[in-house]
């Protein structure tokens, strides 16, 4: 019988292809910088594209965050999306305070309402 153990050591091959996945989405969103920073449209649609299978509550936040200020139109409407529709948990994870903090124009709101997703929320 196969061993659950995979050429990467002592540890399970599920939590060596989680490591892959996170590894392949953390290379995807610095490929993603790069290529709007030097304007290699297709490699930013590459990377958009691959970003956009990927976005999950812990990652939504910090992923509209990296579309928003990297002009990637398509993964900033996805995270939208998938935010709107999981707003509640998404604002429980440190990615949407990475997000307040760096893109205050995605957020509203003040001391006395708690902040919501401006695009989202359509206020």
């Amino acid at each position: 019988m196969p061993s659950p153990r995979g050429a990467g050591g002592d540890r399970p091959r599920a939590a060596q292809e989680l490591e892959g996945a996170a590894l392949e989405v953390a290379m995807a969103q610095h490929l993603l910088v790069a290529a709007d920073r030097f304007q290699l449209g297709r490699l930013r649609r590459i990377c958009e594209r691959r970003l956009c299978e990927t976005v999950e509550v812990d990652t939504a936040a910090t992923t509209l965050a990296l579309a928003e200020q990297n002009h990637a139109g398509e993964l900033k409407r996805v995270c939208l999306d998938f935010v709107s529709r999981n707003l509640q948990a998404v604002m429980t994870t440190d990615g949407y305070q990475h997000m307040v903090q760096s893109c205050p124009q995605l957020q509203v709101g003040g001391p006395s309402r708690p902040l919501r997703l401006a695009r989202v929320t359509g206020l």
